[in-house]
């Protein structure tokens, strides 16, 4: 697994690291090369995460709520979005 996070903007910055982890966190130890998009326009404003992964598999999410924009809030949600893209791919 090659996880490479590109980060746009994540405001307050010092969350890019605790954001990108959760991240690849989320993606585990699933096989083949995973591209990550982060963007944020400012403190406040929706977190878009963005996910191209093996066999053209592509997610994405705005986390509107600044609850939501925790590590563990975006691990949870990346990971659940996940185990649903994947197990519809393998159907």
């Amino acid at each position: 697994m090659a996880v490479k996070v590109l980060c746009d903007s994540v405001n307050p910055v010092e969350h890019r690291a605790s954001f990108e982890r959760a991240i690849a966190d989320a993606i585990g130890d699933r096989a083949g090369r995973w591209d990550v998009w982060l963007s944020q326009l400012n403190t406040g404003f929706p977190l878009t995460v963005m996910i191209a992964g093996p066999d053209g598999l592509r997610v994405s999410y705005i986390f509107k709520d600044p609850e939501q924009q925790t590590a563990i809030g975006i691990r949870s949600r990346i990971a659940a979005l996940l185990a649903i893209r994947c197990e519809d791919a393998t159907l």
